[in-house]
């Protein structure tokens, strides 16, 4: 009887550790109040995009989903995996946007992977080149950027001349500066046309809120 309760205990304590592990994965990573905010600096209400924006999708789309995001947020990944399949659902009336929101207190590549990744939106391949990097995010250092680049078949003369004079740092500070301005404060935060939604959204959840946006504009 004593070796029954203990195999009944010991299922319920890995049980409640498998379901602590994945209520983790999916909470938003909050970024350090000095780094989230700044008191000088106009406020916004909706995200800016331009054509240095990353993007899927028709500009004239009906649904607009901007994603502020992290390559070494966990629930980042989670979330621009949602928003692709769900961009792919809806291909003609849903456009994503990709902006950059690195945490470089907890996340040291994370800003080295942003100024990689829009070296590579310079040759049109920035979302299979961000696929990669989410996929090693876990052990992500800036030496492998270039691998990465070479993965996802880039013209590595140009990629490394990017990267070595950082031509794309200031996408991403603009991009630093805009989450600021809109005081977000944890990636992933997530902008479906004007509703703001902070940690990883579901593809089930995200596609429930683009169609009530579709029927409302019949």
């Amino acid at each position: 009887m004593r070796t029954r309760w203990m195999a009944f205990l010991s299922i319920g304590v890995l049980s409640g550790i498998v379901l602590l592990l994945f209520a983790l994965q999916l909470r938003p990573v909050y970024i350090p109040q000095g780094q989230a905010s700044d008191g000088n600096q106009p406020l916004l209400t909706q995200p800016t995009v331009t054509f240095v924006d990353p993007s899927i999708g028709p500009a004239d789309a009906k649904v607009t989903i901007v994603e502020y995001g992290d390559f070494q947020c966990g629930p980042c990944a989670d979330m621009t995996s949602s928003a692709e399949a769900v961009q792919a659902a809806f291909p003609k009336d849903v456009r994503l946007v990709w902006k950059h929101l690195p945490n470089d207190t907890l996340h040291p590549a994370a800003t080295p992977a942003a100024v990689a990744a829009q070296c590579a939106e310079r040759q049109n391949k920035f979302w299979p080149y961000a696929q990669a990097v989410f996929a090693r995010q876990d052990s992500l250092t800036a030496d492998q950027l270039p691998e990465i680049a070479q993965e996802v078949g880039l013209d590595m003369g140009a990629f490394q001349s990017c990267l070595n004079a950082q031509d794309t740092l200031p996408i991403v500070q603009k991009d630093e500066q805009e989450g600021q301005a809109l005081r977000i404060a944890a990636t992933p935060t997530v902008f479906v046309n004007d509703q703001r939604y902070v940690g990883s959204v579901s593809a089930q959840e995200l596609t429930g809120y683009v169609q009530q946006i579709l029927q409302a504009s019949k």
